[in-house]
């Protein structure tokens, strides 16, 4: 995968430099969203030329991280599988909200970086 990343990274300070001088707006949205773009794509293209053990290891890791965030889940308890007057799940349920809410971002960038990984992956392996 050839890349210049000297164009990008220039494109990516002049975006900078645009984005300062505009008020919020949907003109300010609009350049945010082509910076954001401009920084995956020079993600990928610097990812791609890691050596492939570094981002298999990276992505075990990301992958790791991310199932550890759900075996900290409280898992339903075997009453909870019957029909009852009260709700055994409710303790649970508000537990549970409470450590996805507090990890929601952590997750979503993992999540992210999963993703920019296996497509680092298979860049690198296609070329």
């Amino acid at each position: 995968m050839t890349y210049d990343v000297d164009a990008t990274l220039a494109a990516i300070q002049q975006l900078r430099e645009q984005i300062k001088a505009l008020p919020d707006g949907p003109e300010r949205v609009l350049l945010e969203q082509q910076r954001d773009e401009l920084r995956d794509r020079a993600r990928l293209a610097a990812d791609a030329a890691r050596p492939l053990a570094t981002l298999r290891a990276e992505l075990i890791n990301v992958t790791e991280q991310l199932e550890a965030m759900d075996a900290e889940l409280i898992k339903p308890a075997m009453n909870e599988h019957y029909k009852m007057l009260t709700d055994p799940s409710a303790y649970r349920r508000r537990i549970n909200e409470s450590l996805e809410e507090g990890e929601a971002d952590r997750r979503a960038a993992l999540e992210k970086r999963r993703g920019e990984l296996t497509a680092a992956l298979d860049a690198a392996q296609a070329d």
